[in-house]
């Protein structure tokens, strides 16, 4: 400590206070006059990692300074003059490159603040580290750079709008689609609502209120701007929210704008085709009225020929389309039964005594079973996905589970290649989220194959990343990167056309049929999001989708009932429920005593709906699991006569088949049947559905 004479402090109160609140300052505070420490604090030398003070005393201030600070600046000469601008003003603020004791460097704000003390001018040096700030600074200035780039990337305008301050940024395609140079434009919201055709601003305006509101979970519209010409482009905006405040308000979004102009002109041609065609139908039908009062009979008769023929041909058409339904569904049956005995048999066996080798062995076959009937349900429900009829799935999943999945069944596809398949997870993702599972498998199964596929050296990369978690709304990218042979993106249009690759003549090398990336394509719309792609020949590819999911954040934790069993069972009320399985599969009456003895029930066996008669004749049971397809007599017609029958009015029939189509479910219940498990069957949910209508029908409701 200084002595005295030199103390900064001119007051009656005794200067060991100020030298007390001096010391116990908790940000790093110094003192120096005529450029040279006099004094500093104990946390000053903390964060300089100085031992003794009389050392640090003996510096001047670019002592604690690389020798240039970041702007190339020599650090002597600049703190030289940030000296004298707190001279001249009173106070000065920046920030500084400081090296402390042992090399290490760290950016820190500093305020300068010039005191006169005994007619002697000195300065107060205040420092704070802000190393972790500047390093998110960056971060964040990387990431918007790196999603900028993307957007501008894939051909569209980019927009980022700060709702609460109105002001939003355009991106240089942005304004080169509607024909303005950069200064042409100014960074608010009103540049983009006042450029929108009169006839359109209700329309975006009510869809953007919607969605922001909540009411539509997708921005979508469609709408004319006005260019600089003065003439209009159809747009097609998208947009999502990235950013909301504690209250779950919407406070940033970022959106794309796509000009959809020839597309709307053609529709406009198309549409005047339409009504030129319309026209000259009236026309000649007008025409058709005349000669039909000149020759009726005649004709009535020809429109008699027709009309058979019409009929003919729709009753030809309805045929086929029944045929094809029914060859979807009885392969279906045909390849759900082999795939619901493999599971059911991993099923009962993973109830057993194992080592730790086998249960991983027949997890993987109960999971590879599990995701190949999902990719089973999509090829078979093509159809279904190209109409925009997808229904998705909202439940509880792991993602670690999907990824173990992912791993199991894409680790055979490396075989013969010298290639690393890597899965990079943030730790920072939400253990459970809420959604369709299986589908986000299947778009990643897909990607990754498809890598493989064309990657002969290096490696594939699935790489999952937490863009936000705002009200338990997790935003998630998901990238699958390779090194493979890239492609040219002149074929990018093409690339996810059903049966299509981006060069036809790949399929010839590589094999497959081009349906994945269209699947993946439609799957990832119908969750919300776009597959976008990146691709440089003889370099590698990445193609990537965001989505946002439900985060499950404080997940139940159920604790289970003990019972007589060696094991833990989840539905009490079964135990001891005496169950008629009526089943034709061979393999499937083995297991099925096994399985549901697993639950404690009781199992008797029949081989088609006769025999499920005679035994429902002699027994009571407390419900029935009825296969529909079955020689002799089948499931829908031994339901129809046990309904008939007052005795069974209550008894629970669940459908146990392999036709998963609705109209397949509605059929079940029309039959009277009341619920419906597919086959290959989920044995945690078989149990769920028996232990439901069973103790509805024990309370009579």
């Amino acid at each position: 400590m200084p002595s005295l004479k030199h103390s900064p402090f001119n007051s009656s109160l005794p200067h060991s206070i100020y030298f007390k609140l001096f010391d116990n300052m908790a940000d790093p505070a110094m003192l120096f006059k005529n450029e040279q420490f006099i004094n500093c604090n104990e946390a000053c030398l903390k964060q300089f990692r100085y031992s003794e003070k009389a050392k640090f005393l003996n510096l001047f201030p670019w002592d604690i300074s690389p020798e240039f600070q970041a702007d190339g600046r020599s650090s002597k000469e600049k703190a030289q003059v940030m000296i004298a601008i707190a001279q001249q003003h009173g106070h000065h603020r920046f920030d500084w490159l400081h090296q402390c004791y042992d090399g290490e460097l760290f950016t820190a704000e500093v305020s300068l603040t010039s005191l006169y003390v005994d007619d002697e001018l000195l300065i107060l040096a205040a420092i704070r580290d802000i190393s972790e700030r500047k390093k998110t600074e960056k971060a964040l200035q990387e990431s918007e750079l790196r999603w900028k780039f993307a957007l501008e990337g894939a051909g569209d305008g980019v927009w980022d709008w700060n709702i609460k301050t109105d002001h939003a940024v355009y991106s240089t395609r942005w304004k080169e689609m509607l024909g303005y140079t950069e200064q042409d434009i100014q960074p608010t919201n009103q540049e983009w609502q006042k450029r929108i055709h009169p006839d359109d601003q209700a329309t975006v305006a009510s869809t953007m209120q919607a969605y922001l509101a909540g009411s539509i979970s997708i921005y979508r519209v469609e709408y004319r701007l006005k260019c600089k010409d003065g003439n209009y482009k159809w747009i097609l905006g998208r947009g999502m929210v990235v950013s909301r405040d504690q209250q779950g308000l919407p406070l940033r979004m970022i959106g794309t704008h796509t000009d959809i102009t020839t597309l709307k002109e053609a529709e406009l041609i198309l549409q005047k085709h339409k009504e030129a065609a319309e026209f000259d139908v009236k026309v000649k039908t007008l025409a058709l009225v005349n000669q039909t009062q000149n020759m009726q009979e005649t004709v009535s008769q020809q429109v008699a020929q027709l009309t058979e023929k019409l009929k003919n041909s729709t009753t030809k058409a309805e045929e086929a389309v029944q045929l094809k339904s029914q060859f979807l569904s009885n392969m279906s049956h045909e390849i759900r039964t082999p795939i619901n005995a493999i599971m059911s048999i991993a099923f009962l066996t993973l109830q057993t005594d194992l080592t730790a080798q086998q249960q991983d062995y027949l997890s993987k076959i109960d999971n590879s079973a599990k995701w190949l009937i999902g990719i089973l349900d999509d090829i078979l429900n093509f159809s279904k996905l190209e109409a925009g009829k997808v229904e998705l799935e909202h439940h509880q999943f792991e993602l670690d589970s999907v990824i173990s999945i992912l791993k199991t069944v894409a680790t055979p596809l490396l075989a013969d290649k010298k290639i690393n398949l890597n899965f990079e997870v943030e730790s920072s993702i939400p253990s459970i989220l809420i959604g369709d599972s299986l589908r986000l498998g299947q778009v990643l199964l897909n990607l990754i194959s498809n890598a493989i596929k064309f990657t002969h050296t290096g490696s594939v990369t699935l790489r999952v990343q937490l863009l936000s978690l705002v009200a338990e709304q997790a935003c998630l990218n998901f990238s699958v990167t390779d090194t493979g042979i890239g492609l040219d993106m002149n074929h990018k249009n093409k690339l996810f056309d059903a049966f299509n690759q981006a060069d036809n003549s790949t399929t010839r090398l590589y094999g497959g049929t081009g349906l994945g990336l269209s699947i993946s394509k439609q799957l990832v719309q119908a969750m919300g999001s776009q597959i976008s792609v990146e691709s440089q020949e003889n370099v590698g590819s990445c193609f990537s989708f965001m989505i946002t999911l439900k985060a499950e954040l404080d997940p139940m934790v159920t604790v289970l009932p003990k019972t007589s069993l060696k094991h833990e069972v989840k539905y009490p009320g079964l135990l001891n429920a005496r169950v008629l399985v009526v089943e034709d599969n061979l393999i499937l009456q083995e297991i099925m005593p096994d399985i549901m003895g697993h639950e404690g029930m009781l199992v008797d066996l029949a081989n088609n709906g006769l025999e499920a008669l005679a035994l429902l004749a002699d027994n009571d049971y407390a419900a029935v699991l009825m296969d529909c397809q079955m020689p002799i007599m089948d499931g829908f017609e031994a339901t129809k006569r046990i309904r008939a029958n007052p005795r069974f009015k209550m008894l629970p029939i669940i459908a146990m088949t392999g036709n998963v189509d609705n109209n397949d479910h509605q059929r079940c219940l029309d039959f009277g049947m009341n619920g419906f498990i597919s086959k290959p069957v989920d044995w945690e949910q078989a149990f769920l559905t028996l232990d439901h209508w069973i103790n509805n029908c024990r309370s009579g409701s």
